[in-house]
């Protein structure tokens, strides 16, 4: 019934009952009364005919947890809620039962499961200050209402509550609830129960937190985000220092223990994975589906990344854009690192995982600029061209389009290798008009791009949109002799609790794509960019670095992607909005960055 409703029909019986004398007044608020009654125990009647079952608190809980590992076996990030072994009371430490008990439920041993008194005091409070100052639910509801109930706050879910609380106390001892409360509130971070919180927030046991963690503790539960030591270590403290004040109103600590109970706490969230490599285990986690089914087993995944070859690459890409950012006007950045086999070794998407969680390694599709031309020369090769075979750097036309040269001008007669190694777009254009479009777009394709590729000349010039990752596996497979590098990322997947193994990655035998001479000619191509042509700041001496810079137009993005003998690193720099970089292109900043990555890792 709506409240509009309802009020005008109380107004209208109350003046009818106004005009009557009193015996027929008495006699009609006595109807009225049996008739209220009955009809709120049939409610209370129709809503208990609804409740749910009190035995599914000790059904196993659904839903997943993954822990991704590194390759050393280091945890990266875990996903899911995570749930702790359980606790009983005894091993409960005896500071955390009493902090819970006096900020949350200070009569919690002598109710029945419903405290009246409570429920009145609160109402009074929230009366007298106008907002909800105070909760009267009682340890046991608040069991009942976070195991058992939709958190929608209605009239028939608190008479629920009631209810199963009653049934609750009528079925557990109170130590027994309370345990069962403890192992099963939600506690932030997508943690549940005090042994997942005191080793995800504190890298401890739960019997070992001292009087503040346990301070700290008690205190999440009333909104376990806003007052989470991870997101807000201030209001975290200040809701403690609440708990702590609690506990020595009722009691249970001292003045001395209160004003001398440690006031910082070491965070260790080791066990919970870093941000950091959030660009990386987020794309692993997007892809368990491929590899495994169901979703009701806790599962842990053993992956690919090398944690040190991924913090080279972070340092790296931030000393860069934090000293040039400003300056060059570029904002972002994305790195690849696998080795020639496709095993992803480190993924950096961006700038700041925290602030933009968007995949630029994987997610964002930019114009590959001169970097495309791999897969020109590629076909030539396979058509039978020769690296020394002689074209002409001339002003040429197709129709209305008369492509031209980065620096706009014309240097004559060159090889083909000669071309490829200082990236002349005139000449690159007339070969892909000889070998045709339909061949090269063949062989980007078998050698690793998925993307559509557009069908005219201009392709030639890399203007149609690649993702980093797919480039990057595309100049590995030339790196593998022509042999076919699938990036991957996954070794095994095995159950959490029983170990049994899940997934493992086969060491399958892949396609040649490419011969392996057509692989070995692009490879001294590649390696002729470094020595003598666009890629010359990938240069190390006494080290083997191959590899082909690329610029869009404008110098909208910037691009290297090339190998030594053991790794392959793709980079690109560039600007969310397509903004335009102060003079940024692959020849510069992408190839310094791969050879600052290079001399790291050999």
């Amino acid at each position: 019934m709506k409240p509009d409703i309802a009020k005008t029909i109380l107004k209208t019986l109350l003046h009818r009952i106004s005009n009557l004398n009193f015996v027929q007044s008495l006699k009609t608020l006595l109807i009225l009364g049996a008739w209220g009654g009955t009809a709120l125990i049939g409610y209370i009647l129709y809503v208990a005919h609804d409740l749910p079952n009190i035995n599914k608190l000790e059904e196993p809980r659904e839903g997943r947890k993954v822990t991704i590992l590194d390759n050393n076996g280091q945890t990266l990030a875990t996903y899911g809620n995570i749930y702790g072994y359980y606790v009983p009371y005894e091993e409960i430490p005896q500071n955390l039962v009493n902090a819970v008990i006096s900020i949350e439920d200070r009569k919690f041993f002598e109710h029945p499961g419903i405290d009246v008194l409570g429920i009145l005091r609160a109402a009074f409070a929230n009366f007298k200050s106008g907002h909800v100052v105070q909760g009267g639910s009682t340890i046991t509801q608040q069991l009942a209402k976070v195991t058992l109930l939709s958190p929608k706050k209605t009239l028939k879910r608190k008479i629920q509550e009631a209810i199963l609380s009653l049934e609750l106390e009528n079925k557990y001892t109170k130590k027994q609830i309370l345990s069962i409360y403890l192992n099963k509130v939600y506690l932030g971070a997508g943690i549940y129960g005090i042994d997942a919180a005191s080793k995800y927030y504190f890298g401890k046991n739960a019997h070992d937190l001292n009087l503040y963690e346990c301070a700290i503790i008690a205190g999440l539960p009333k909104a376990p985000s806003r007052f989470s030591p991870l997101n807000n270590p201030e209001l975290s403290g200040q809701r403690a220092y609440q708990v702590l004040t609690s506990m020595f109103e009722n009691s249970y600590i001292t003045k001395e223990q209160k004003d001398g109970a440690e006031k910082s706490v070491q965070l260790n969230t080791s066990l919970l994975g870093s941000k950091e490599f959030g660009y990386f285990t987020n794309w692993i986690y997007e892809r368990i589906g491929q590899h495994v089914d169901g979703d009701n087993i806790d599962i842990t995944i053993k992956s690919s990344l090398d944690r040190h070859i991924q913090k080279t690459v972070q340092k790296t890409l931030g000393g860069y854009l934090d000293k040039f950012s400003e300056e060059k006007k570029m904002t972002q950045g994305a790195i690849v690192v696998m080795n020639h086999d496709g095993k992803i070794l480190a993924m950096l998407g961006g700038r700041n995982f925290s602030k933009s969680p968007f995949n630029r390694v994987t997610q964002a599709f930019r114009p590959a600029g001169s970097a495309f031309k791999i897969f020109v020369y590629t076909a030539a090769i396979e058509k039978g061209h020769l690296p020394d075979a002689i074209f002409e750097d001339k002003p040429i036309s197709f129709g209305t389009w008369a492509p031209t040269n980065f620096h706009d001008k014309f240097l004559g007669e060159l090889t083909m290798d000669e071309a490829f190694a200082r990236s002349v777009n005139t000449i690159a254009v007339q070969v892909a008009h000889q070998v045709g479009v339909g061949s090269i777009i063949d062989v980007a394709h078998r050698m690793g791009i998925s993307s559509d590729i557009g069908y005219d000349l201009s392709i030639s010039l890399g203007t149609s949109s690649v993702n980093l990752l797919e480039l990057s596996s595309a100049y590995a497979t030339i790196a593998n002799d022509g042999v076919f590098s699938e990036p991957y990322s996954i070794e095994t997947i095995k159950d959490s609790n029983t170990g049994t193994l899940l997934y493992s990655r086969q060491n399958v035998e892949k396609p040649q794509v490419i011969t392996k001479e057509t692989a070995e000619t692009m490879q001294e191509l590649l390696r002729n960019c470094v020595l003598r042509g666009s890629a010359q700041a990938t240069s190390i001496k006494d080290f083997k670095v191959s590899g082909k810079t690329g610029t869009s137009q404008n110098h909208r993005d910037a691009w290297f992607v090339g190998f030594s003998d053991d790794y392959v690193v793709g980079v690109w720099l560039g600007n969310d909005d397509y903004s335009p970089m102060n003079k940024v292109s692959g020849g510069n900043f992408p190839t310094m960055i791969a050879r600052d990555i290079f001399k790291k890792l050999r």
